[in-house]
């Protein structure tokens, strides 16, 4: 037999159940915009355009090789920041570094134009390069560049390199080949991962060539330049754009803040939920004896 009171009950518990599911759910949601709300996504960008003449020394400084006077071989140019290094000079590397800090993730963007690269019979290549050092204790370095090597081979180097235990150098390249002579060279880091892409020619198509583990220290140095490589080659290059991003650094973390804040809620929520529970039972008819 079926008792009006039992009929109540079934809707209470049945509320209840819906309560139930309902706070799980709001849990969730809080939790969720709790996470979203903790991470900091705002965007540091540089953008230098090197088209006119423009150089901004306040944001960068010379590198060169063989203690040089560096702007004897970087022009400042209408059509940009041309990078010439002539045979026959002792001169082997010049470029611009970062005055400005580099942490986080990144994407590091150059665009450049080979003006002349002679045939190299030595060394381990001539060309332009995007070249990072970060402050780890590894002193670890990423090179991205667009080499003429010997046997008149055009390449891509996604190049490595990690201080060993014993304190060598442990050199680990990667060539892909390339019959292009101008594009974009580009580094990106999200987390623990460093990606090295390139676009060739006028193309906004960027290729993926290599990806590695990479630490999440902040970068000692950003140099953008062009390297003989140990030859005797000369070396003109012409770079138009340099563009660095950069934001917090991806992390897997718990805003515990907000966290207890949903926890409390939560804890609170199901008191309340257990209380109207053990309320229904105290206050539910004893069962009726129909012999």
């Amino acid at each position: 037999m079926s008792y009006p009171w039992q009929a109540v009950a079934g809707v209470k518990n049945g509320y209840a159940r819906t309560r139930e599911e309902s706070l799980v759910n709001r849990f969730v949601l809080c939790f969720l915009l709790a996470a979203a709300g903790g991470r900091d996504d705002s965007m540091t960008e540089y953008c230098f355009s090197f088209l006119g003449s423009q150089f901004d020394e306040e944001y960068f400084r010379l590198l060169g090789s063989e203690d040089v006077k560096a702007w004897d071989f970087i022009h400042r140019e209408a059509a940009g920041l041309r990078m010439a290094l002539p045979a026959g000079t002792d001169v082997q590397m010049v470029g611009i570094a970062n005055r400005f800090p580099v942490s986080g993730d990144f994407e590091i963007t150059a665009k450049y134009t080979i003006l002349k690269c002679d045939s190299v019979d030595q060394g381990y290549g001539a060309g332009p390069g995007i070249y990072i050092k970060t402050l780890s204790s590894g002193e670890n370095t990423a090179v991205l560049s667009r080499l003429n090597r010997p046997a008149e081979e055009s390449i891509y180097n996604a190049y490595f390199a990690t201080l060993r235990r014993d304190g060598t150098r442990q050199h680990q390249p990667m060539f892909t080949e390339t019959s292009s002579a101008s594009g974009s060279l580009r580094l990106v880091r999200n987390g623990e991962t460093l990606e090295y892409s390139v676009a060739e020619e006028e193309s906004k198509e960027f290729r993926l060539i290599r990806q590695l583990r990479l630490d999440a220290e902040d970068v000692a140095v950003v140099r953008v330049g062009v390297d003989k490589g140990g030859s005797e080659a000369a070396v003109e290059v012409l770079w138009e754009e340099l563009t660095i991003r950069m934001r917090p650094p991806t992390k897997s973390f718990v805003p515990w803040g907000p966290l207890l804040v949903v926890v409390l809620f939560l804890i609170g929520s199901t008191c309340v939920l257990f209380s109207r529970r053990l309320r229904e039972r105290i206050l539910r008819p004893a069962d009726i004896d129909t012999s």
